[in-house]
């Protein structure tokens, strides 16, 4: 039997078991829409991993303080977030590693794995971040405009005009990908 006392965590305030049993609950329901958005964003699983869980962490600390109120965007939310983050870490280990070496850095972004990802994957990877994020939260998972604008913290124009730029880029990339499959 599950005693209803409250636990003790480092770092955080005590927390009841029907509180972590509910957020296991939550984490169980959200983690495939989440490992998805991951994904589709970064084209690497085992960053998609890495992101989904670090957003997760990052929720139940709001979450035991009763600070999320609509679980579902918060991790959406969380999960953009942490994407963008982690390609802000990239983008200056890669400034440092050039540096190092006396090479001036690209400044597109381009993960190493997405190479042998599938063509949608390298279309998709051809998108700005926030185009990426826009696309994918809007076509992929299919949430509506208000929605996105919501989990990027953008307005609704923003929005629409992120996602007319991203979709028509991704025209451009799905048919050069067309005429490299001629050749």
């Amino acid at each position: 039997m599950v005693s209803a006392e409250a636990e003790e965590i480092p770092g955080v305030a005590k927390v009841s078991p029907l509180d972590l049993s509910a957020f296991a609950a939550r984490f169980e329901a959200q983690r495939a829409s989440a490992l998805r958005l991951a994904y589709a964003m970064t084209g690497d699983a085992s960053m998609a991993e890495d992101v989904v869980a670090e957003a997760f962490a990052r929720t139940y600390e709001r979450w035991v303080k009763g600070k999320v109120d609509d679980p579902d965007a918060y991790v959406r939310r969380a999960v953009v977030n942490e994407v963008r983050s982690t390609w802000r870490r990239l983008a200056v280990r890669r400034k440092h590693a050039a540096r190092e070496r006396h090479v001036e850095p690209s400044t597109a972004f381009r993960a190493d794995s997405i190479a042998d990802a599938d063509v949608l994957q390298r279309a998709l990877s051809t998108l700005g971040p926030r185009e990426r994020a826009v696309v994918v939260l809007r076509v992929v998972d299919d949430l509506s405009e208000q929605d996105v604008a919501a989990a990027l913290g953008v307005s609704v124009g923003a929005v629409k005009g992120y996602l007319s730029r991203g979709l028509e880029h991704l025209r451009d990339a799905l048919r050069a990908n067309e005429g490299d499959d001629d050749a």
